[in-house]
This record gives structure tokens, sequence and C-alpha cells, in this order.
């Protein structure tokens, strides 16, 4: 894998475009248009395959001109690749998904690309290591017990992965608590951790959510 060249990669009516740029030794990739369900694979595949040239402090995702992030969107920003120090900007509806998601647990959001880019450039190399790890072990943390409960989701419910995932994304909206909470809570229900009494009130706001999601 290589860095990508600085400038654009057009997109087209349904998917977004991608810009590249770089200041200092932070690299920029900003996002123009919607992220829809369909599109939010091609943001994921781009930071999975960013691969930092020497000297590289981190890489900043710009969301800030993005109206609509679908729930598929919001999981793209998770991302496996650890050799990267990586920054959101964001504002508005596509901040409060990102929050809500938790994704401020792992990875550090921002309100402006001047913000972030200030913020990262006054980090010693020293410090971004310590951000790098922290952020690799909340991933590492938190990302079991949602594939977990998507999985179950899934078997339980006759759901697809997209499906599971938009259930548990609603759930903590609708209660306010981030998605990894939600996903924990869903797996102790499901697996009899639970009363059997809250367990069967679970299951049927399940069923309920599902039914709803489908119809919509």
């Amino acid at each position: 894998m290589r860095e990508p060249s600085t400038g654009d990669q057009p997109g087209s009516d349904d998917m977004p475009r991608l810009s590249w740029s770089r200041h200092g030794a932070v690299h920029i990739l900003q996002v123009h248009g919607d992220i829809t369900a369909a599109s939010a694979v091609d943001v994921h595949d781009a930071l999975l395959t960013f691969d930092p040239p020497p000297g590289a402090m981190a890489l900043v995702v710009d969301l800030s001109t993005v109206d609509t992030l679908a729930v598929a969107g919001v999981d793209a920003m998770r991302t496996d690749n650890a050799s990267l120090s990586l920054h959101l900007v964001a504002t508005g509806s596509v901040l409060r998904s990102l929050l809500l998601a938790g994704l401020s647990e792992t990875t550090a959001v921002h309100e402006s690309l001047d913000a972030a880019v200030e913020g990262i450039e006054g980090i010693d190399e020293a410090t971004l290591l310590r951000e790098q790890l922290h952020q690799r072990e909340q991933q590492i943390a938190s990302q079991p017990v949602i594939e977990q409960a998507k999985g179950m989701l899934m078997q339980d419910f006759k759901l697809d992965e997209a499906e599971a995932f938009d259930l548990l994304t609603t759930l903590s909206q609708d209660t306010n608590s981030k998605v990894r909470d939600v996903a924990a809570k869903v797996v102790d229900e499901l697996t009899g951790t639970a009363s059997a009494e809250t367990a069967h009130a679970t299951l049927d706001t399940l069923r309920e959510l599902r039914d709803h999601l489908r119809q919509g």
C-alpha cells in the first residue's frame, strides 16, 4: 500500500468525493457529500489502505461538509489500521452520531479542522505513541462485545449484519447510551445473565425494533 497522492478522487451521484491533502506531518482526508450505507465501504477502504510515510503524525478525516452519515458510515470510522493516529472533524448531526456511537472514546473528535491540526501538531512524539496505543487498546476492548451482540442478533432474530448494527445504534440513540454499553446489555440478556423478566422485556423491544427497521 502507498500514500495516496494529494488531490481529489472523483465521486459519483451515489458516492462521496474524497480529497487528500496534508498540513506538514498531518495528512487530511476530506469527504465531500453524504456517506450512505453503499458508499461507507469506500471511506473505510481509504482509511485501511492509508500507509503513512515516515514522519507522518496523524490522519484527519474531515466530515465537516457531510450532512448525512448512515449507520454504516459511523462503523466505517472504526479502523483496524494501527499504523495511524486517527482524528475526526464533524459538526451538527454527524458529530452527534459519532458521539452517540462512542467514537470519542477511541478516536479524537474535533469540531473544526484548524483545531484538529493545531492539537496534533502540539503533541510530541512520545505522547503520540501513547495515544496510538490507548486508541488500539480501546478498540480491542470494545469491539468484541459489539461483534458478539451483532452475531447474537443475526442468529436469534434472522437479521443481516447491517440490520443488526442498525438495531444496536437505534437502541443507543433511544436510550442515550453508547453502542458498546447497549451491546453488552444485549449480550447479557440474550445469554441468560439478566433476570427472566428483564430478558423478556428486552426481547419484546428487540422484536419491535426489528419489525420497524424492516418496514422502514
